[in-house]
């Protein structure tokens, strides 16, 4: 399985408009170099000239000293970033040290975070629209803020030129991290031909770009996200991109992936001009339970307006793909509705299946306040539940019917499986679940007791977290604050209980309960108990 990184590459807060602040004085900073170390190059590249890259800007969380994520200063007292790098953070959390070019090195300006502003499109799964900007409590006294490139990259760069990328990243695959700001060298790679590198690199375009050479070598790497990605131009040093993610580091085809800070520019722009951003709560990605061949979905949509403005909502539409027939809408409370702070919609939906597969619906609505196209989308396996085992007299299961038995043998779409802890009449036998086991279609079906699990919560060890093999986390290790969001429960296994509708926070994320969940079940996105949202 290939790791996928994010190299150092939904929902956001309310702007305060920020007082108009006189010309700061600004010094340029040098990092202490050793002379007498031999210093190892960032996948391919070398130490940086520390004075070409006076914007550089470090992300740490308040109680560190160790920069989890890169950044750039980029004037009136505001850092780009990238979302991936901050968005379960909170503000009060997060700490830059602009022209901060060594490692745990403090030799720039650290500063405080005051609002955290992320694009309401970013998308977790696809990494699009992967940036944020935090407003700091105050200019820095060191450092300089980099221009930022406009209309297009192809205005700055044709394929195959060279742009640069700086950062405090690993300096190999699943190396050790740089000491000093290092740089390296990658040539910008036409969308074309990045997308043919498959899987996630598919979807890069519009808002990203890929730079890299195809047989690797060289590359930014884990520790290096939210960092700047450069170009010289006309004597100028103008930010393209903002480091985002890809597959490994400096692998052969595997091109790192930028977001694109000119199709970005509008929305950056705006905040820094004090526009008061939207904020809408819904969530973006769902996987819906199983559903047999010939039956039909029932989902609903719901919007919430989780800012201080009026938004109304306008041009909503609903689109499939994959096996999904075409969606039918049964109720809705959203098309040119305009939702006041806190008021939420809804937008009732069924669908069904042409054939066994995925079939996959999207809502896709617009706002009056805003020209972004938002989307929610919903996915469910379409099983055919007339695929059968041979006549070995075991029981078929069937959704919503069959109440299953612990230990038990029960036959679906053309697999057997052997219940466990106790699965409910919607919970559909699948490989990985946490009430299934794939097991061997036998002639006699073995009732075995269900153990519970044993493991004192104190001594449980900490898992991270699993995620799809298409985008993996690489940012830097760093110290978390344990302060879960106001509002909400902190989650420990094997000792909380929840109520249906409850919000709480496990392993840095945050989950709906639902349909029950005991103190055993743990969170995590697609589960029959739990709903991923955004943490408040």
């Amino acid at each position: 399985m290939e790791a996928i990184k994010f190299f150092n590459k939904k929902m956001s807060t309310v702007l305060i408009s920020a007082a108009i602040c006189g010309p700061v004085m600004m010094q340029s900073v040098q990092a202490v170099e050793p002379t007498d170390l031999i210093q190892p190059k960032i996948v391919g590249g070398g130490l940086a000239n520390t004075s070409e890259w006076q914007f550089y800007t470090q992300i740490l969380n308040s109680n560190t000293t160790t920069a989890f994520c890169g950044g750039s200063y980029i004037g009136d007292g505001y850092v780009l970033t990238a979302a991936h790098c901050v968005k379960n953070k909170p503000a009060i959390f997060l700490h830059v040290e602009v022209a901060g070019f060594t490692l745990n090195g403090g030799v720039g300006d650290r500063i405080q975070v005051a609002e955290k502003f992320v694009h309401p499109l970013f998308n977790t799964s696809t990494l699009n629209h992967d940036v944020a900007l935090l407003k700091l409590e105050r200019e820095p006294t060191v450092g300089q803020p980099v221009s930022l490139a406009q209309g297009s990259v192809e205005q700055y760069a044709r394929t195959g030129d060279l742009i640069t990328v700086a950062g405090l990243g690993r300096l190999s695959e699943n190396g050790g991290r740089a000491g000093q700001l290092e740089e390296v060298d990658v040539p910008l790679v036409s969308d074309a031909v990045c997308n043919q590198s498959g899987g996630s690199y598919a979807n890069v375009g519009d808002v990203a770009f890929c730079a890299g050479y195809p047989q690797g070598q060289k590359d930014s790497c884990s520790g290096d996200s939210g960092g700047p990605i450069v170009v010289d131009t006309g004597g100028q040093r103008v930010q393209l991109g903002i480091v985002s993610w890809g597959v490994g580091c400096a692998r052969p085809g595997k091109y790192g992936v930028y977001a694109d800070v000119a199709a970005l520019r509008d929305w950056i722009d705006g905040i820094k001009a004090g526009e008061k951003p939207l904020s809408l709560s819904y969530l973006a990605n769902q996987q819906l339970n199983d559903f047999a061949l010939g039956a039909v979905v029932n989902h609903t949509f719901r919007i919430r307006n989780s800012g201080d403005s009026d938004v109304s909502i306008n041009s909503l539409n609903l689109s499939a793909s994959g096996v999904a027939t075409s969606p039918v809408t049964t109720s809705d409370t959203c098309n040119s509705a305009t939702l006041a702070a806190n008021q939420s919609c809804e937008v009732g939906v069924e669908f069904g299946a042409s054939q066994a597969g995925v079939a996959k619906v999207a809502l896709n609505f617009k706002v009056d306040q805003s020209d972004l196209t938002y989307t929610a989308n919903v996915s469910a396996k379409a099983i055919d539940e007339d695929v059968v085992i041979p006549d070995t007299g075991i029981t078929p299961f069937v959704a919503g019917k069959t109440k299953p038995v612990n230990g038990q043998i029960y036959s679906y779409a053309g697999q057997c499986f052997k219940a466990k802890n106790t699965p409910g009449v919607w919970e559909t036998p699948k490989a990985g679940s946490w009430f299934w086991s794939v097991t061997a279609c036998a002639t006699t079906p073995t009732v075995e007791p269900t153990i519970e699990p044993t493991v004192e919560p104190t001594m449980e060890p900490t898992v991270e977290p699993t995620v799809a093999p298409t985008i993996v986390p690489t940012i830097a290790p760093t110290v978390e604050p344990t302060q879960p969001p106001q509002g909400v429960i902190e989650f420990v296994l094997g000792q909380t209980k929840v109520n249906n509708g409850d919000i709480i926070s496990y392993q840095g994320e945050c989950f709906a309960a639902k349909n029950n969940p005991g103190t055993w079940e743990p969170p995590k996105a697609g589960s029959w108990f739990w709903t991923a949202v955004t943490c408040p």
